[in-house]
């Protein structure tokens, strides 16, 4: 006889025997002790809102070894949530925007637990929120802002007719980010204009990029939508905008 989670010896025979008479007893599904589970590894992290981060694992652990459950630890130490064996990602609620969180996960039974490396993730920013310094890498003052890789994030930017616009932004992202991923880039849209966009090229990787926007004659005054988008969903991808200057 097997089971799912452990390793069971079929049957054990115990045959006691005398002058008399001999009585024969089984034992069935006889298991072997449990084993300490092997480490989980973190596949993935995202950030689902300003608010959440869906921590996702990898169960490396089966027969004897299999976990009885899950924990979620912050890298501080803290035990933030258990989940049931087998389980393999968790939602985590109630977090604060464009902040970093650190976490690691212990498979645990019986006979002790293993931790998986700390992998660290940032909620997306949100749209329209307060644009101070979110202290990242800066160039020459505190105007500098830090992204998860798939955030996007809006400036607004008033303008006038008559005269032409031109924006420029220095950009950068880390190589968590991914060569392969399509670079963050900056949009100029709205009233009076065509939308515009410039992309980062593989020179912003871990170094400054100036990028400009020669956006024409606004048509009339308005208020336009500078937009920066990330692409990446990579454990640990982040990008950074510096120095944005609206010349007119």
């Amino acid at each position: 006889m097997s089971n799912a989670n452990k390793d069971a010896i079929e049957r054990i025979i115990i045959e006691i025997v005398n002058a008399d008479a001999s009585n024969t007893f089984y034992i069935d599904n006889f298991f072997a002790p449990a084993i300490v589970p092997n480490a989980s590894v973190i596949t993935s992290a995202l950030s689902n809102s300003s608010d959440k981060i869906t921590w996702s694992w990898q169960d490396n652990s089966s027969g004897n070894y299999q976990e009885d459950e899950f924990r979620v630890y912050s890298s501080t130490g803290g035990l933030l949530t258990t989940r049931t064996a087998d389980t393999t990602f968790w939602i985590e609620t109630g977090l604060k925007r464009n902040k970093e969180y650190s976490r690691y996960i212990q498979a645990y039974n019986t006979a002790g637990s293993s931790n998986s490396a700390i992998i660290s993730w940032r909620t997306k920013p949100g749209a329209f929120q307060s644009k101070s310094a979110q202290s990242q890498p800066t160039r020459t003052g505190a105007n500098a802002f830090g992204f998860v890789g798939d955030a996007v994030w809006e400036w607004e930017v008033p303008v006038k007719s008559g005269s032409a616009l031109i924006i420029t932004a220095y950009i950068r992202y880390n190589t968590e980010y991914g060569g392969s991923a399509t670079k963050p880039k900056l949009t100029l849209s709205g009233k009076g204009i065509s939308p515009t966009s410039i992309s980062a090229t593989s020179s912003a990787e871990n170094a400054w990029e100036l990028l400009t926007i020669n956006a024409g004659t606004p048509s009339q005054n308005a208020t336009l939508t500078l937009r920066t988008e990330g692409f990446s969903t990579s454990p640990g991808a982040k990008f950074y905008i510096d120095d944005i200057n609206v010349s007119q």
